[in-house]
């Protein structure tokens, strides 16, 4: 799909996770604590988790919370904390079951949502998928291989490298305040160009600093690479083994597919993505994603401070952290996809739990914070005792959310 000319419906697509990245670049914390993420436990937790009893391939099953040990009534508590915070969308799902949807009065299980830069994460998948088949070479594969012809006159960026995008450590220029460089690349004609012309400013591999320009340059590479859109190569490789169909992405004058952000999906079909990650790429009998490139995915890069406050860090085009379970004085390890304005695929290993929230909130944490409360309403890796009083209730909350509407 082409360009939209309305390019106000992108300018915020990183405002919300450049705010992130602001105090992430100029935080690193150095010290070791008990509040940052670990990789090596995540990975573990992963090569842990059972396989499902089903694959939603065609369909998600429900059940109630107390079947997936969660408390149906402290969960109903959280939910009515939803209303006010313009959530347009969410989706619970522990152990394979939804346990938890609803929509607000402008969305619905059926129509796809801008998940804006959500996206990035889905082109590391593709650029995971592309080096499983030997479309590329590795993350350590130069720009000078895989578009010569774009730094032939800049062969300092013809250096840069394929993981250098995916951490956002390429050293290139990018302004995020006012998303002055999004918009000067908006305004050009050529993306991969400007994108390209922007000077060296960091130490490339070490300094990091988030930008939309990383992400479309990788989705550059990828369609050279697979000698097809971006798009197309997603729907065969990606989105076609999990069943996620009617999803939209658009692309840049040069019909680039944007990497950075234009998605459209489906909610239901966001928490399949969480679910391959939660298995460690495998899809029923396929590996569509290997498990070493989950692991790659999920290595941190230095530990950065929020703009919050709280720790985490970054891995391929997905950020990485441990949260707080209120309730408890326990800390969990996560990894996530996020867009501005709340759009977010939550994979926490350890609680066999995906949490997806579609959004259009000025508050950064508000989902973290929803999802920290969500997380203290588990008790038990097995079944809770029944509770329909509490489940009507949870019922009851969940459905009055078709009659919000954005502040």
């Amino acid at each position: 799909m082409s360009y939209l000319s309305n390019r106000k419906r992108f300018i915020a697509a990183c405002m919300l996770v450049a705010m992130l990245a602001v105090a992430a670049a100029c935080g690193n914390q150095k010290e070791s604590k008990a509040d940052v993420y670990s990789d090596r436990e995540i990975i573990k937790q992963l090569q842990e988790i059972k396989k499902p009893d089903y694959w939603p391939t065609e369909q998600w099953k429900n059940s109630t919370p107390e079947a997936q040990g969660m408390d149906s009534a402290l969960l109903a508590d959280v939910m009515k904390q939803v209303p006010g915070n313009n959530i347009h969308s969410l989706v619970l799902v522990r152990n394979g079951y939804i346990v938890a949807e609803g929509y607000n009065a402008d969305a619905s299980p059926d129509v796809a949502q801008d998940i804006l830069s959500t996206t990035k994460s889905l082109t590391s998948a593709l650029t995971g998928i592309a080096i499983d088949e030997g479309k590329l070479k590795g993350v350590n594969q130069k720009l000078s291989e895989v578009l010569p012809q774009s730094v032939a006159n800049s062969p300092d960026k013809g250096a840069l490298t394929i993981e250098n995008l995916l951490t956002m450590t390429s050293g290139l220029k990018w302004d995020n305040e006012g998303e002055r460089s999004s918009n000067e690349m908006f305004e050009s004609s050529d993306w991969v160009k400007y994108i390209l012309d922007q000077p060296l400013v960091g130490k490339m591999g070490k300094d990091f600093n988030y930008s939309n320009g990383n992400a479309h340059l990788m989705s550059a590479i990828l369609q050279k690479a697979v000698n097809m859109p971006t798009a197309k190569y997603a729907e065969q490789k990606l989105f076609a083994p999990l069943g996620i169909r009617d999803t939209e992405w658009y692309a840049d004058p040069q019909n680039i597919d944007i990497g950075a952000f234009s998605v459209h999906m489906k909610a239901r079909d966001m928490a399949k993505i969480g679910f391959l990650y939660l298995h460690d790429g495998l899809w029923d009998k396929q590996q569509v994603l290997s498990a070493k490139w989950i692991e790659a995915t999920l290595k941190k890069h230095d530990d950065q401070e929020f703009a919050d406050g709280s720790l985490g860090s970054y891995g391929y085009f997905w950020w990485l952290k441990n949260i707080e379970s209120k309730g408890t004085a326990s800390r969990i390890n996560m990894f996530y996809a996020a867009g501005s304005g709340g759009q977010r695929i939550y994979v926490l290993p350890k609680q066999n739990l995906i949490a997806v929230f579609t959004a259009s909130t000025a508050n950064s944490f508000v989902t973290e914070s929803l999802l920290e409360k969500i997380v203290g309403t588990i008790g038990s890796d097995s079944p809770l005792p029944a509770n329909a009083e509490g489940v009507n209730n949870l019922n009851t909350i969940l459905t009055s959310f078709k009659t919000m509407k954005d502040k």
